[in-house]
């Protein structure tokens, strides 16, 4: 893709004629608050229902909605990341994933509350779902991770000074694992666990109906549903107990387990009654 490096064009603003004018329904827009204009910037998404990605720039005072119509503006994309620069007063975007050919994109721009300024620097390669901040102490806006080309995790951080951008460090933590695959690990571990105590409340439901405990999911019916990619199998149930194991379908290799009353645990690692215990996460 060629960068050019584009000139600042006039923006006309249409003030809300009418109180009831604001942004159609829509997810994952970039936003971003200007403190020194007191505006929350809004740009880009996809409408929802229809599934098309958005290309407005919208801004909210605290009383109203502005739909504002600069001649020069990012395209319509999904998931872009903005930050506001408070050394520089401006809000930075980067990256989000295109309308045209639905391809995770690597452009930066910038808005000074007038105009969109598309900036010529190279710097991270294109990625979704990644996260932006102005760091104070630096007087600069980091970007960090996101989901690249192929859906792959990236776990690099950027800095931006407003005139080119800088690798700061491949985060790769002296074990081995990255921060994104430890943010997933506690995501999947946490999942879980959250499953087994949602059953424990539901196995002591179904026993007040039945005096005893429910042998299956199935049994339990509406009372109990898994998370998605989540999958819990009660292992023994009676009168006096039961216990179970969750596994998650991105990490088949680790399991959680619990175990109520005179049940038998599950697996060693599980000890404390009512309280779930894992093995085999990197964490």
């Amino acid at each position: 893709m060629r960068f050019v490096l584009l000139a600042a064009l006039l923006t006309t603003i249409n003030p809300v004629a009418a109180q009831d004018t604001r942004p159609s329904h829509r997810v994952a827009p970039g936003t971003a608050y200007d403190v020194a204009r007191g505006r929350l910037v809004m740009f880009g998404g996809v409408a929802f229902p229809d599934q098309e990605p958005l290309g407005e720039t919208w801004e909210w005072d605290g009383r109203r909605w502005y739909l504002l119509t600069p001649a020069l503006a990012p395209s319509a994309r999904v998931g872009p990341v903005m930050a506001y620069d408070a050394g520089r007063r401006r809000v930075v975007l980067f990256g989000g994933m295109s309308d045209a050919d639905h391809d995770e994109l690597a452009e930066t721009w910038e808005w000074d509350g007038a105009m969109w300024i598309r900036i010529a620097a190279p710097g991270p390669g294109p990625r979704i779902w990644h996260a932006m901040y102005f760091d104070a102490g630096r007087a600069q806006v980091m970007l960090l991770g996101g989901v690249g080309a192929d859906e792959v995790p990236l776990d690099d951080v950027w800095a931006w000074d407003g005139s080119a951008w800088t690798r700061v460090l491949d985060v790769v933590e002296f074990d081995g694992v990255t921060p994104m695959q430890r943010t997933r690990e506690r995501a999947y571990r946490a999942a879980l666990r959250s499953d087994l105590r949602n059953l424990v409340t539901a196995q002591e439901v179904y026993f007040a109906d039945h005096l005893t405990y429910a042998p299956s999911l199935a049994a339990l019916g509406s009372l109990f549903s898994p998370s998605t990619d989540v999958t819990l199998t009660i292992m023994a149930s009676s009168a006096t107990g039961w216990s179970a194991v969750g596994v998650h379908e991105r990490r088949p290799d680790a399991r959680c387990g619990i175990f109520i009353g005179d049940a038998t645990p599950p697996f060693p690692e599980v000890q404390n009654e009512g309280e779930p215990q894992c093995v085999g996460f990197d964490m």
